[in-house]
């Protein structure tokens, strides 16, 4: 079966609809629906804004166009209402999902087109995605509206086909010779046939006034079977049987034969048309007569249906041209291309570098740049009159520094074979006042004259008083910040780090980079036993939090390794619309006041010490005085009242007593001195290197009187070379008391002995007796002034109780430690070191 010829000449495209096809590449959308919302034309920019690779795509799937372009049914309400009551829409900002993308802001503008019968036809709309400057009101900083332009046409015009079907009818059963015949058009999904025409004679024959105009394929008789087969159908004996048979109508007219052909073009069934009735019946030869003529009607309706197609698209185009809210510049570089073509001749493959240094080049594409058009917009930006007073300012609006750069990058992309060209720029308007535009350029879109580029401006000039503005704010802020001596922070509503100031280094010693970077560090850096402290950074995403957060002080690790103290404080940051930025956090540096604290602390513990000693030290004096004052007291008392009643005995007894009590006194008011002295300062440590064994010896002597009477045996066990580095008035002080405290505590027969021995640097001294010795609560209370120890001797001997205190401070003034060890019954060895004086 033969197809339909290709277009002929008379069917070519107009120059507009080329132009046209060159706006279908647009980054600017413009589309085209129904009044049932069903969605008519669309270009390949809207299809991809929505998800979808091409128009065809989006318009298969689209049933209503204000759910896809409103995703929120109260902006889809208030935009059906405004273009219900205006008849338009303009700037009406919504928002709808992509599936790449997420969400999409977007600026429509909307505008119903009525058709010659005084009703809306269709709607035509152009749609902007705001998404950036949407983000950038949002978060108040920089945003970089980008326009995309998108484009939608569809709805087929068909055009008054009656002259055409009655001529191909009468044609038809003409040349078959056919009494009655029928033409008609199938729709789209090839369900139902419309008749056009029915031949003459077969409507005076026939008695069915009210014919049916629509006629269901799957309801239709024998010539269906036609479209059902999709073939040519001869049945030249209509009475004989035939299964899709299904009767006629009460006054048909009668059929002896019939002929039916469709006209199938690129696979679909687009026509139909029957003949009946032939005097000799039907053959092959009238099947390919009928499909021939058919193809040839075929290609006039074909013709006629586009011509009214393109004129239709043509004010459509130009309602889209004049209409656009963005300006439109159709340019031709035809020559600009034959100048590159020349450097690619050449083997130019740096083109930035020539460019720069062939600025001679530049100018000549710069005048081989015709601008062909400009829309009304474009008028309405730069303040000029018309198109016409436009083309004639060139000069003036292209007088701007940032020109030639912009011309440069634009030969530059060309040159590489860039399809697109997108930048920023300045340019001057008629009244000479500069204005910011973006400017995006398509090169040579398909189907388009050779050399056609389209450029789009889009007036950007508030948004850069916008950006210039918060740039300045964010300078204001940034020297503050980055000069605070405070360690500051912002966490953002999800958590993330937004800024850190660099005074983070001065503190932590990690840069504000290494935070930005590793967002876990923050958490890292807090010393264990403080992280539950900083509970305001586990909660940042709670808006609940809305006062100021002050937390306990917190210790952290620096770089280094060293624990410094910072005083913590936060808060909720909201915009002035309410909306939650996050947190903003302060951290200072105290570690010089928690020092200065601990340091206070330690003093006061200290003094308190001291105090509490004192206070013990005086109660010991107290109670060790009185008790030999009031012996004396009472011997003396004794002597006065009765001493000539008293034996010789007595006498002595009480003299020997008295004797003791003297004595206990001495030694307390000793030892009390050289303790008051010790604690003013008084005592100077002198060490020089001394003999120790004569230093024994000379202590040992002192007390050897006192341990006769017990008959207690004195040793030196001392080697004579053994030499220490000691002040001899303290180290006397230390065996004086050491060896009297063992003679106090020895049986009568019993011994104490001194011996030492080298420890390295050290000379290790020890005073060693058999006496009764100590168990281990006494021991633990030697050396404490708050747990005095106070024993009597073997023989009733008094202590001071300030000797081993006394010793153990002037032992630890000579760098030298002492101890004591001691079992109940098995003696006592009191050691100390001393430095050596080798």
């Amino acid at each position: 079966m033969t197809q339909s010829p290709p277009l002929t000449s008379d069917t070519a495209l107009p120059d507009f609809l080329q132009a046209g096809d060159v706006l279908m590449h647009a980054p600017f959308g413009i589309f085209m629906y129904g009044p049932d919302g069903r969605l008519l034309f669309t270009n390949h920019a809207f299809a991809r804004m929505h998800g979808q690779e091409s128009p065809e795509t989006l318009l298969r799937f689209t049933t209503d166009i204000t759910a896809m372009i409103c995703a929120d049914p109260e902006d889809r309400k208030t935009f059906l209402k405004l273009l219900e009551r205006n008849g338009q829409v303009v700037n009406f900002e919504c928002c709808f999902e992509n599936a790449d993308k997420g969400l999409i802001w977007a600026s429509l503008n909307v505008q119903a087109v009525q058709g010659r019968n005084g009703r809306i036809s269709h709607y035509q709309g152009f749609c902007f995605d705001i998404t950036d400057r949407k983000l950038t009101e949002q978060s108040m900083s920089v945003a970089n509206a980008r326009l995309e332009a998108l484009w939608s046409v569809s709805a087929l015009a068909t055009a008054d086909l009656k002259k055409i079907a009655d001529h191909t009818l009468a044609s038809l059963t003409r040349m078959t010779g056919s009494k009655y015949g029928f033409f008609g058009f199938l729709d789209e999904t090839e369900s139902t046939m419309i008749i056009h025409s029915w031949s003459g004679e077969a409507m005076q024959n026939c008695a069915l006034v009210d014919k049916p105009v629509h006629f269901p394929i799957d309801q239709a008789g024998v010539w269906a079977e036609a479209v059902r087969l999709r073939e040519p159908l001869i049945l030249n004996d209509y009475s004989v049987d035939h299964p899709a048979k299904k009767g006629f109508p009460h006054g048909h007219v009668s059929l002896i034969n019939i002929l039916v052909v469709p006209c199938i073009v690129h696979g679909r069934i687009t026509a139909v048309a029957a003949v009946a009735n032939h005097a000799s019946g039907y053959d092959q030869d009238d099947v390919e007569q009928v499909t021939a003529f058919l193809s040839s009607i075929q290609v006039i309706v074909d013709g006629k249906r586009t011509r009214a197609e393109l004129a239709d698209q043509k004010a459509r185009y130009q309602a889209i041209w004049d209409g656009a809210p963005v300006s439109i510049w159709e340019e031709d570089w035809s020559g600009v291309t034959a100048l590159l073509d020349r450097l690619h001749e050449q083997g130019v493959c740096e083109f930035g570098t020539y460019f720069e240094e062939h600025p001679e080049f530049v100018a000549e594409a710069l005048r081989a740049v015709k601008i062909l058009d400009v829309n009304e917009e474009t008028v309405r930006m730069f303040h000029g009159r018309d198109r016409a007073d436009m083309l004639a300012s060139l000069e003036t609006i292209f007088s701007t520094p940032d020109t030639l750069p912009g011309f440069i990058g634009e030969l530059n992309a060309l040159a590489q074979g860039e399809h697109t060209y997108t930048t920023e720029m300045r340019l001057r308007r008629l009244d000479k006042e500069l204005i910011h535009v973006l400017l995006n350029m398509s090169f040579f879109p398909s189907n388009t004259p050779p050399g056609t580029v389209l450029v789009s401006l889009l007036d950007i000039t508030e948004r850069k008083r916008m950006e210039q503005a918060l740039h300045e704010s964010d300078e204001k802020f940034r020297t503050i910040a980055d000069f605070t001596s405070d360690w500051e922070y912002w966490l953002g509503p999800d958590g993330a780090l937004v800024y850190v100031s660099p005074s983070c280094e001065r503190v932590t010693g990690y840069p504000a980079q290494a935070f930005m970077d590793d967002p876990g560090l923050m958490q890292r850096i807090i010393h264990p036993e403080d992280k539950d402290n900083l509970d305001c950074y586990e909660i940042i995403q709670s808006t609940a939090l809305d006062e100021v957060h002050t937390g306990h002080d917190l210790r952290i690790i620096t770089h280094m390794g060293e624990i410094r103290w910072i005083a913590h404080s936060c808060q909720a940051v909201y915009s002035k619309d309410g909306q939650f930025l996050g947190r903003r956090g302060s951290n200072r540096d105290i570690t010089a006041r928690k020092l200065a604290e601990q340091e206070v602390h330690f003093k006061n513990d200290q003094l308190q010490k001291v105090l509490a000693e004192k206070d013990a030290f005086f109660a010991i004096i107290a109670h060790d005085l009185k008790s030999p004052l009031s012996g004396l007291l009472g011997m003396t008392g004794l002597l006065v009242e009765d001493f000539e009643g008293l034996t010789m005995h007595e006498l002595r007894q009480l003299a020997r007593e008295m004797g003791l009590s003297v004595q206990n006194l001495y030694n307390l008011l000793e030892n009390l001195l050289e303790w008051s002295q010790m604690e003013r300062g008084m005592t100077s440590l002198e060490p020089s290197p001394c003999a120790l064994a004569e230093l024994v010896n000379s202590n040992l002597d002192l007390l050897q009187a006192v341990a006769e009477q017990k008959k207690i045996t004195l040793r030196n066990a001392v080697a004579a070379d053994t030499l220490i580095l000691a002040d001899q008035p303290m180290l006397n002080t230390v065996l004086r008391n050491l060896i009297a405290n063992a003679i106090k505590f020895v049986e009568p027969g019993g011994s104490v002995d001194v011996s030492a021995r080298k420890d390295g640097a050290m000379v290790a001294v020890a005073v060693q007796d058999n006496g009764i010795g100590m168990d281990r609560k006494t021991l633990t209370g030697l050396f404490a002034l708050e747990k005095k120890v106070k024993r009597r001797g073997t023989a009733g001997e008094k202590g001071t109780g300030l000797g081993l205190m006394l010793c153990k401070q002037f032992i630890e003034q000579h760098g030298g430690n002492i101890w004591v060890e001691s079992e109940p019954d098995k003696g006592t060895t009191v050691f100390f070191t001393l430095p050596s004086g080798d």
